[in-house]
């Protein structure tokens, strides 16, 4: 019996004594409680291995860098709790090279008073992923960040806005993905990328209801893609560009928005494609910028305009507009003449309105049709 017994206790030591290596060369530093990291010499792994309540007018985890760290965040499915006042950053990460932070959630406990959830300033290469981030202020906030992608987060009740990314004041345009998100009962915006910003992909996105502003903002850049995502019930217009030249925008949903359903505005060499944009308060799709593409866009039952075009140069094909209401909001619609068209028909308004000169038409559009227009 002795012998069994050392020999269960030997098995037993050997067992732990296998597990610690395991676990060491894991390398991940645990956190459990407010933390703060300052630089230099904070690189590596870091694993949350309990619920975290931010103290009152302090962050759950801050980190703060020279420019030259490298900072991996694993929630681990836990919970960090905000400042009850609601003024301090749940997450803030300023001045390193790199840092990735996912799987995990993020709750505030008070009214929004200055504090966001995911604060990143100066920061060159962000990954955000997997988070679940529930009222506060901004969602997630990135600035001076130039190299970045946000990517599964689950984002309710932001006030003001979803996901804030803006690249004021940087040596070089800002790059980078905002793909598969769901935004949902923002107070202003849902998505909002601005200023000196070039190949920058909004994709695959969910924005579900706004109170104030549009669904997708995108301001101040070029070369941008924003395809396949869903907008609806927002307080404006469900996506609004701004500012923007040589950018694709195709195989969106954008519907019972409060405005338009997509708003271009002095937008240039931009292609709108395959766009669903239908039972919005205002205008299908609309836009005063010039030399842009518009094909093969389903713009129905808009409350104003189905496709109305203020801006120049434009051109136009193989467009579905019908049921739209016109009034007020639509038109005057009165640049003459517009294109002609060899087959008998016509496109007119309230589904087509055509304000600038110089628009082509492919003859080829449904608003009704077959045109001449």
């Amino acid at each position: 019996m002795r012998k069994l017994v050392i020999l269960a206790s030997a098995c037993l030591v050997t067992a732990l004594l296998l597990t610690v290596p395991a676990l060491a060369a894991e390398g991940r530093i645990p956190l459990w409680e407010p933390t703060v990291l300052p630089g230099p010499g904070i690189d590596g792994k870091y694993i949350v291995t309990r619920n975290i309540t931010a103290p009152a007018g302090g962050t759950a985890i801050s980190v703060f860098g020279t420019g030259q760290e490298e900072v991996d965040i694993d929630l681990d499915g836990k919970t960090l709790f905000g400042d009850p006042a609601g003024a301090a950053n749940i997450i803030e990460v300023i001045d390193v090279r790199t840092v990735v932070i996912r799987n995990g959630s993020l709750r505030a406990l008070g009214p929004p008073a200055g504090g966001n959830s995911v604060f990143i300033d100066n920061v060159q290469k962000v990954i955000l992923e997997d988070l679940r981030i529930e009222d506060g202020g901004i969602g997630i906030y990135l600035t001076g960040s130039p190299n970045f992608a946000v990517r599964r987060n689950v984002i309710v009740g932001a006030d003001p806005v979803g996901i804030q990314i803006e690249g004021a004041g940087l040596p070089f345009p800002l790059t980078g993905f905002v793909e598969d998100n769901l935004v949902k009962d923002s107070i202003d915006i849902g998505i909002w990328v601005f200023d000196n910003h070039s190949g920058v992909s909004i994709d695959r996105n969910r924005v579900d209801r706004t109170f104030g502003g549009p669904g997708i903002l995108v301001q101040f850049g070029g070369a941008c893609k924003l395809a396949e995502n869903i907008v609806q019930e927002a307080g404006g217009d469900g996506i609004q560009l701004e500012g923007i030249r040589g950018c694709k925008v195709y195989n969106n949903v954008t519907s019972f928005n409060n405005a338009n359903g997509i708003a271009g505005l002095s937008t240039s060499s931009t292609l709108f494609l395959d766009n669903v944009s239908s039972d919005n308060s205002s205008s299908g799709l609309v836009t005063d910028g010039f030399v842009n593409r518009i094909e093969q866009n389903v713009l129905t039952l808009n409350g104003a305009c189905g496709l109305w075009l203020l801006g120049p140069d434009n051109t136009y094909g193989k467009n579905t507009a019908r049921g739209n209401a016109g009034g007020a909001a639509c038109g005057p619609c009165g640049a003459a003449p517009l294109a002609v068209c060899p087959i008998a028909g016509g496109s007119f308004p309230p589904d087509l309105c055509v304000d600038g000169p110089g628009n082509t038409s492919f003859c080829d559009n449904l608003m009704p049709g077959p045109p001449t227009e």
